[in-house]
């Protein structure tokens, strides 16, 4: 899973800035649905890398000749970066409207998502530790959370209206 996170992750490096984009860019409806029309040909293309990588010619080259895993490491990759493959688009529709609640002061809003997601991750792992035996994946979790709290700040919420960047 690590392999095929870090692989993910550098396909999803594009996609990064969509949160400070949207902020910096999104100061009207119209420039808005600009930023939207970028983001969703970005999550487009970065989703057809994806798949590409995950086409059996295209992984054995890299996974077996470029970074020369052993077969049984290199289906367990295989199965990892199939499983990946929305999660760079997922990135970038969240960390685009992010950007637009910061804009417009509703940062409360973020930091609530994050906590949400927080709390989602926090229950899947104790889920799939204890359904699949492998209870050493629970180590993971606290250095997880304290990284997604570390980047969470709170602000006052004071409910400017979204509507008028996302109508």
């Amino acid at each position: 899973y690590g392999l095929a996170f870090s692989v993910a992750m550098l396909v999803e490096g594009p996609i990064v800035n969509l949160l400070s984009a949207s902020v910096a860019l999104a100061k009207d409806r119209a420039a808005a649905e600009k930023l939207k029309t970028f983001m969703l040909w970005l999550n487009a293309a970065i989703t057809v890398v994806m798949v590409v990588l995950c086409i059996p010619p295209v992984f054995d080259v890299m996974a077996y000749d470029m970074i020369g895993l052993i077969p049984e490491i290199g289906e367990r990759f295989h199965l990892g970066l199939i499983f990946l493959t929305p999660w760079p688009a997922a990135i970038g529709f969240r960390r685009f409207y992010q950007g637009l609640m910061i804009r417009n002061n509703q940062t409360a809003n973020v930091a609530l998502g994050t906590v949400v997601r927080l709390v989602t991750m926090a229950i899947t792992a104790f889920v799939m530790a204890f359904a699949t035996g492998t209870r050493y994946l629970l180590l993971l979790l606290p250095t997880n959370i304290i990284t997604k709290l570390d980047s969470m700040v709170v602000f006052t919420n004071t409910k400017a209206p979204l509507s008028q960047v996302l109508t």
